[in-house]
């Protein structure tokens, strides 16, 4: 990790957070150790959280169903539940989920492939 820090291709997230306005990152940790979500204040001030791997699909924080490999288990059910809260106020996106693409508009420049979030 510390070559591909020394490289670029990694960037640390310090513990105080020195986020732009408007985004902010939390510490989801589960499916991996240090697994980080990324929120960022959308359209019309609605709050838009990137999943990533914290939840692939939206049945995984939806039904608090865990994907079948974790760091730890406890930690990932955490996660979830949090997303599932989360999910009251904001527009969760699950990293793989294929649903993404019907829940939000196509993005003009790809519509086959990407949608417009925020």
């Amino acid at each position: 990790m510390q070559q591909a820090h020394r490289e670029g291709r990694l960037l640390r997230v310090p513990a105080e957070d020195p986020r732009p306005p408007g985004i902010s990152f939390h510490q989801v940790p589960g499916h991996t150790p240090g697994q980080i979500v990324v929120e960022i204040e959308g359209a019309g001030g609605r709050r838009v959280i990137l999943a990533s791997d914290a939840s692939h699909t939206y049945e995984e924080f939806e039904r608090e169903r865990p994907f079948h490999i974790a760091s730890s288990l406890p930690e990932m059910y955490e996660g979830l539940s949090w997303l599932k809260q989360a999910a009251r106020e904001a527009d969760v996106v699950p990293g793989h989920d294929d649903l993404v693409l019907t829940r939000y508009p196509a993005a003009e420049a790809a519509p086959e492939i990407a949608v417009q979030i925020a």
